[in-house]
């Protein structure tokens, strides 16, 4: 009896710790501290995106759990854990339509870009992902929020933050996971690029 207890005690301990690592997790300061060169191999990035392994629409970005990163010459394309443990690696053709950034100058909360669209947009759905990336045009940093259209789960509408200026727009209906056998070819307002032959 002692030892059901004991062991209903540490099952409780093991689960809460769990749940409060997934709590204080915030994506905004995954992404502004790492060190992804290693992965990149470059010291500045096309794109930085998260969703979850399991693709599945949440209300809060903090929950994501896998994420891509497109390197500075848009030639690859990698996926990763929150351990920065290499998921897999795609050579690209190319990348285009984004400038180059880096991660550390992400600095505005990711979770409160995306309830800023959500109440402009009046949005219920979830997002699918958030990419990260910088344009051409004004060499602002913008997050890029896939939601999901109606009941589809493979059809997304982009909005767009812009956290510098607080401005908003709608993108691209997209496809709504980054995962790595999604990108043979690809338009989005994050760039777009398609998988080397």
């Amino acid at each position: 009896m002692k030892f059901n207890i004991l062991l209903a005690a540490a099952a409780a301990v093991a689960l809460t710790a769990g749940t409060a690592e997934a709590q204080s997790f915030s994506l905004t300061d995954f992404f502004k501290t790492s060190n992804l060169q290693p992965l990149s191999g470059t010291p500045m990035l096309l794109n930085l995106g998260a969703e979850t392994r399991n693709r599945t629409f949440e209300q809060d970005v903090n929950s994501f759990d896998d994420f891509m990163l497109i390197d500075g010459t848009g030639k690859k394309r990698v996926g990763f854990n929150r351990q920065l443990v290499n998921q897999g690696t795609m050579t690209l053709g190319g990348w285009m339509g984004v400038a180059q950034f880096d991660n550390h100058a992400i600095s505005s909360d990711l979770q409160a870009g995306w309830q800023a669209v959500k109440a402009k947009y009046s949005l219920t759905n979830g997002v699918a992902h958030v990419i990260v990336y910088k344009t051409l045009n004004t060499s602002q940093l913008v997050y890029d929020y896939a939601v999901q259209l109606g009941s589809s789960g493979m059809n997304c509408q982009e909005y767009l933050y812009t956290p510098a200026t607080g401005g908003f727009q709608t993108g691209m209906q997209t496809g709504c996971w980054l995962g790595m056998s999604t990108i043979y070819s690809r338009k989005t307002s994050a760039g777009s690029g398609h998988r080397a032959q």
